[in-house]
C-alpha cells in the first residue's frame, strides 16, 4: 500500500481536494476530522487543554472554542507550541490506528490519503511514501482567508506567518495540485494525481 501525506497551507484548498479524492473513491483519513471528533470524545484531551490554556477558552458545556483558542495562539509561538504538543502526538496515533485498521479490513488496498495540514512543520514526510501539496500563492492565500474569516490584513499576516511559507512548502513536496484556478482546473488535476499514484502503487507492489 502506498501511503500519501496530503497538505497545504491555509486557505489553499485542501478539503476541496480531499473532497475531490473522496468522489473519485479515493481513502482519505483527515486529521482535521479526527482532531474535532476527538474534542467531542476524548475527555483526557479536553482536561489538558483546560489545564493548559484556562477555563476561558471552553463554554458552558465544556465545549473548546477552537475560535477563540485559534485567536490566542496565532501570532503566540509559545501557546501554540503548547497546543501542538498537546494534540498532535494524539491525532497521529489516532491516524495511523485509522490507516491500520483500513489495512486490516482491506488487505488489497493501494494507496491512502493521510491529510495533514502541518505535514512538513512536524517533520512527518518521511513517514509517507509521497508528500503531495495543495497549492495557491500566498496572495491567493490571503485574499481566502480574508473573506472566509472575516479578518483583517494584520490577523491574516499573522495567520500565514504561523506556517511555513507556501513556495517553501512547494520545494518539500513530491508533487502539487495546483488551486490557484477554477475549481474544474482542479479536478483535472486531481485525477491526474489520482492516476498517477495508483500506477506508483502497482509498481511498488510489483517490486514487493
Amino acid at each position: 500500500m502506498l501511503t500519501v501525506g496530503l497538505t497545504g497551507g491555509i486557505a489553499t484548498g485542501k478539503s476541496l481536494v480531499s473532497t475531490l479524492l473522496g468522489e473519485l473513491g479515493a481513502t482519505v483519513v483527515d486529521t482535521d476530522r479526527i482532531y474535532h471528533e476527538l474534542l467531542s470524545s476524548s475527555t483526557d484531551l479536553l482536561m489538558e487543554l483546560r489545564s493548559t490554556f484556562g477555563a476561558d477558552y471552553f463554554d458552558e458545556q465544556g465545549h473548546l472554542d477552537r475560535r477563540k483558542l485559534g485567536a490566542h495562539v496565532f501570532g503566540n509561538p509559545e501557546a501554540l507550541q503548547k497546543l501542538n504538543r498537546i494534540c498532535h502526538p494524539v491525532i497521529i496515533d489516532e491516524m495511523m490506528a485509522r490507516v491500520d485498521k483500513l489495512l486490516e479490513q482491506n488487505p488489497g488496498l493501494p494507496l491512502v490519503f493521510m491529510a495533514i495540514p502541518l505535514l512538513f512543520e512536524v517533520r512527518l514526510k518521511d513517514m509517507v511514501d509521497r508528500a503531495v501539496l495543495v497549492y495557491a500563492p500566498e496572495q491567493v492565500q490571503a485574499a481566502r482567508l480574508k473573506a472566509r474569516d472575516r479578518l483583517t490584513d494584520e490577523e491574516v499576516r499573522v495567520r500565514l506567518a504561523s506556517q511555513l511559507p507556501i513556495e517553501e512548502k512547494r520545494r518539500l513536496a513530491d508533487i502539487v495540485i495546483d488551486n490557484s484556478g477554477t475549481i474544474e482546473q482542479t479536478a483535472e488535476r486531481v485525477r491526474s494525481v489520482l492516476d498517477q499514484l495508483m500506477l506508483d502503487s502497482v509498481k511498488a507492489a510489483k517490486k514487493a
